[in-house]
């Protein structure tokens, strides 16, 4: 028996690959694929995206530190 409903964690890595770029194309463009084949099975599926990895607060001119 699969799966009914799946929640998928993305991390900031997993989203930017090329470790320059912020967002890497290739990367999203392969998560999209994976999430749509998943999908076309039936399944429901949550995604949820860190952010950790690709901004930190301290990393922004004028923002509050804490």
């Amino acid at each position: 028996m699969g799966y009914e409903s799946v929640l998928l964690k993305l991390s900031g890595e997993a989203l930017s690959a090329s470790g320059d770029a912020i967002l890497d194309r290739g990367a999203i463009d392969t998560i999209a694929a994976q999430i749509r084949d998943v999908t076309s099975t039936g399944v429901r599926l949550a995604v949820v995206g860190g952010a950790g990895s690709l901004l930190r607060g301290r990393d922004v001119p004028g923002a509050a530190q804490t």
